[in-house]
Order: structure tokens, then sequence, then C-alpha cells
């Protein structure tokens, strides 16, 4: 008899060091070495589909090409928003020793076990902790999902706007640089430039790794996106970060983003308690500007700033949950961001560390934001154990 087990991992705040790999494709997840080359640590190789192994209950022999049964938490099933979801594996979640190397035989499918998701592996390590990106595309997020692994046979790369829905204007997971540029990975091509940057990148984040900030004797620390016309947006936007911060010396305010003239997330001000994320958009009207409940102390906290200007709403959220929001009650045509050639930075005069920093051009739902949170924070999805594919 093969008893059913289902395991929630809870992942710790630093998940391991990160390794910018290409997506796979059809839907697939793949990758090649990284940086550190963790993609190639450890000794594996899928073994062939017909070969049985015996499962981890003791019990009936499997063979070596797999599935397993990911389920969604209850209070997430029915988001009516495409949904891209973060998949944190460990040995606990899948037997690496039956993967082939970086994960490309690594494939997910949606709940009729048919329909396959597009997968984007962001960091391989069959020694420790693996992160792939699954985008849930459909009507509304279902109550589970697929994943199989564990044969031979490997898959193209896909495009990063295939795993990332088209309202993503930029993804950085900052991670990864070339040592000149912050890749974009939604594959819009907002690379940010890191002629400016006076900090450390690769440090320990919440998913994989991080940027670390600090103010320099230069006027500009953050990395910037060089050119001005780019994220230029007027309807509507969503700009979420992982932050951390420290006091520092400097004064004044510190940005996660901003595009000066136009929009911000700051992550300090001078005013106390100083550590208080903020929104403020610029409009043919006014310059709105709105404040988090309370500090954000010394842990990482997921910050979402959004607006629209068809209602006038903006808000902030601090961990998946709305603290503060505000509606302008200018003239619809006055409601509009106003668009200037100002290039974005990211980071500027920010004492402290940022980590998957992403920018939409839609205003994301309170529902969204808390499927996300739930999503990066490891709290998404519970894994069932490892079972035979269906013929």
């Amino acid at each position: 008899m093969i008893v059913r087990r289902v395991t929630r991992f809870m992942g710790p705040g630093l998940l391991g060091a990160l390794v910018a790999c290409q997506p796979s494709a059809g839907g697939q997840g793949g990758g090649n070495p990284g940086l550190g080359d963790s993609s190639s640590a450890g000794s594996q190789g899928a073994a062939d589909s017909d070969e049985t192994t015996e499962d981890d209950t003791g019990g009936t022999a499997l063979p070596s090409a797999r599935r397993r049964r990911l389920d969604v938490a209850a209070e997430h099933v029915g988001v009516t928003e495409d949904a891209t979801v973060l998949v944190v594996l460990d040995d606990s979640r899948i037997e690496y020793d039956l993967t082939e190397a970086g994960g490309v035989d690594l494939r997910f499918f949606a709940d009729d076990g048919t329909t396959a998701l597009p997968a984007q592996i962001e960091q391989w390590d069959p020694d420790g902790t693996s992160l792939v990106w699954v985008r849930l595309s459909g009507d509304a997020v279902p109550d589970h999902f697929w994943m199989y692994y564990g044969d031979a046979e490997a898959f193209d790369p896909a495009a990063p706007s295939i795993v990332w829905d088209e309202h993503f204007e930029a993804i950085w997971h900052m991670t990864g640089s070339d040592a000149s540029t912050m890749p974009d990975a939604s594959g819009s091509g907002h690379d940010l430039s890191l002629e400016t940057f006076d900090g450390t990148l690769d440090v320990p984040g919440v998913i994989g790794n991080a940027a670390r900030f600090q103010v320099g004797e230069a006027p500009r620390n953050g990395m910037e996106l060089l050119s001005g016309d780019a994220l230029a947006l007027s309807e509507a936007i969503t700009i979420e970060a992982w932050v951390s911060v420290v006091e520092g010396e400097a004064n004044g305010d510190r940005f996660a983003a901003i595009k000066n003239g136009s929009y911000s997330l700051s992550t300090m001000s001078a005013a106390p308690p100083s550590r208080r994320p903020a929104v403020t958009v610029r409009t043919a009207a006014d310059a709105p500007s709105i404040e988090a409940g309370g500090s954000l102390g010394d842990d990482w906290t997921y910050v979402v700033a959004t607006y629209r200007a068809d209602e006038g709403t903006l808000i902030i959220a601090r961990n998946g949950t709305v603290e503060t929001s505000m509606t302008l009650d200018d003239p619809a045509e006055q409601r509009l961001l106003t668009v200037n050639d100002q290039p974005l930075a990211i980071g500027h005069r920010l004492e402290g560390e940022l980590d998957e920093v992403r920018i939409s051009s839609i205003a994301r739902s309170s529902a969204w934001i808390r499927l996300q949170h739930a999503s990066m924070t490891d709290t998404l999805l519970s894994f069932g154990p490892p079972e035979a594919r269906p013929d």
C-alpha cells in the first residue's frame, strides 16, 4: 500500500545562492550553469523512464519517470488574474538523483495533467535549493498542478515572455549580472546599467541572492535604466520590491525605485519613523504621496505600490496586506502619470538590500498581491509524494 504523504516546507528566509539560468521551452523548466556553477554541482542523471526504484514509503516500486501533485493553499484558489508563482525544491520535494543536469527534464502541467505550464529555472542546485517560476495560465488559479521529472528528454529554451504575463514591464531578480548590467528577466529588454552602482552583488537575499546598496561619495549610487523613454507609464503601475534597509548616515529619501517627476517607491524618509515605505506619483494636477503605517524594521519586507489613473486609486501594501490607500478626486484627464524622459533608478540613495524588484503596467489586485507574497515566502504550495505517471 502506498501511503499518500503531503508535506509543506517552510523555507528559510534566505533561499541560498542564486544562479541565473536560461528558461526552458514549451512551458518546461531548463537551465545552464551560471554564477557559482551550482547547476552542475553534484553527480546526477536521470535513469531510463522504464527503470523502477522503490518509493519513499518502502512499498511499491515506482518508475524513475515520476510526477508530484502541487496543491495550492485554499485561500488563494480562484484568483482571477494570471499568476507566475515560485516553486522551491529541495531533496524532500524532488529526487535530484533522478533528474538531468540543470533540471532540463523538469516539466509542469495544469490540473488536467496534459496542458503544459511555462516555467523558468532561476536556480538549480542538486545539493541544495532550486528555484523555479511557473506560470499558472488560465481563467483562475487552480487548486493544484503537476510537476513531472525523471526522464532523459531535455527541452529547448522558452522565451521569458511566455513565463511572465504581458503586463510585466521589468523583472530584476537582483542577481546574475555580467558586471555591466542587471538583466531584466521579463524579456522586455530593460536591463539596468551598473555604471553608477556602489554596492555588492550576490549577497544572501529572500529568493536566492540580492544586491546590497550603499551611499558613497558619488551623488548617484543605484542601478539605472539609461533609456529615458523606457517605463514611461501613464495609465497604471505596480512596483514590487523586497527591501531590507538600515538607517545609515545619509539624510533624505531613499528609493527602491524612482523615475523622477513621474513615480517613486521610497523606503526611508527624513520624518520619523524614518524607515517607512512610501509611494509618490506625479500627475498633471498634483503629486500625491502615501505612506505605510509604520517602520520597516530590520527584516526583509515585501513592499508593493499600485496606482490606476482611471479610478484615481493609490495604495501601498506590506507583506501581502494593503495598509494605506487614497483616491484622487481630480478630473480624469488630470490623473494620468506624468510622462518624461528621466531615467529610472533602482536603489537610489538606498542603504540596504533589494531583491526581486518588478514593475507592471497595470495596478495588480490585493488578491494577486497576497498570492505573490505567499508564493515568495514558500507558503503557497504543498507537495504530494512521488507517483508513477499515468499512461
